[in-house]
């Protein structure tokens, strides 16, 4: 197999057809994936699903002092680093959506805001930048990064 080629056993997690057809339905299924009330398991394989098997996510986390610390981690990696959030009760929704395109890739700005119960006060708000590719069947999340609203980092008008 050639380097950079994909094993076709690399994308077993079969997608629902309503997840991956469209940029509205990705996106959907990326906010409901992560949502759900405390100590409930996602649906990981769902999540899968939605990712290209050599998707990257880059969390950008800041220190007490604000400066910034880009994470990496495969999608198998950023699950288990997020289990603690998703334990505690997380409820992210999208508030707004930028897209651009050029060909078969897309480029999503999605602003959102979480909170740990469904109609809980807001805890966060940030901004979710993703890239997609659409193969000629269906969208996959290719990266995903963001960036949270702080005191000198507010979200755009």
């Amino acid at each position: 197999m050639a380097r950079g080629t994909l094993n076709p056993d690399d994308l077993k997690h079969a997608a629902r057809t309503e997840d991956v057809s469209s940029i509205d339905g990705i996106m959907k299924a990326y906010y409901e994936v992560v949502s759900g009330p405390a100590n409930t398991p996602r649906d990981i394989k769902r999540d899968l699903s939605l990712h290209h098997p050599k998707a990257q996510i880059f969390p950008l986390m800041h220190d007490k002092n604000g400066k910034p610390e880009l994470l990496v981690f495969s999608i198998k990696e950023f699950h288990e680093w997020g289990k603690p959030v998703y334990d505690a009760g997380f409820f992210e929704s999208e508030i707004k959506r930028t897209v651009t395109s050029f060909g078969q890739t897309f480029h999503v700005w999605s602003t959102y805001e979480t909170r740990t119960t469904p109609n809980g006060p807001v805890v966060s708000r940030g901004i979710n930048n993703l890239q997609l590719y659409f193969d000629g069947q269906r969208f996959w999340i290719l990266s995903s990064t963001w960036d949270s609203e702080r005191p000198n980092n507010p979200i755009p008008k």
